[in-house]
């Protein structure tokens, strides 16, 4: 077995020193690559989150634009169901007008027309 004599334990602490000066250099790299990686990944994410912003922003005036839409069929759903309304109220108006005059209601003759021609309802 060899001696350790003081020139080969000096040899060893500097092969030891320049291993890790070695070491260290390659953390280092690694460390500023890491550094450029991440600020390469915000940047993108960045860049993909304005882009899917701009998409929701797309998406929100398209369904404004169908809620102005419905608003409009809603509004002429509203007015048709009022004109229903008033014609069925009519019509019931009228058949109850005539219903009741053929419970016994004397019919007056047209104006102009003799008294004979009054109609009366069946009974």
């Amino acid at each position: 077995m060899a001696e350790w004599t003081d020139k080969r334990m000096d040899d060893l602490a500097d092969q030891v020193r320049d291993g890790f000066a070695r070491v260290d250099g390659e953390i280092a790299k690694v460390r500023e690559d890491v550094k450029e990686t991440r600020a390469e990944l915000r940047s993108e994410m960045q860049e993909g989150f304005t882009r899917v912003d701009k998409q929701f922003d797309r998406i929100d005036k398209q369904f404004d634009r169908i809620d102005k839409r419905f608003d409009r069929i809603d509004k002429r759903f509203e007015r048709a169901n009022r004109w229903a309304l008033a014609i069925a109220v009519a019509a019931i108006g009228l058949l109850g007008a005539d219903v009741l005059q053929g419970f016994g209601g004397d019919v007056t003759p047209p104006p102009g027309a003799p008294a004979s021609e009054a109609v009366r309802p069946a009974k």
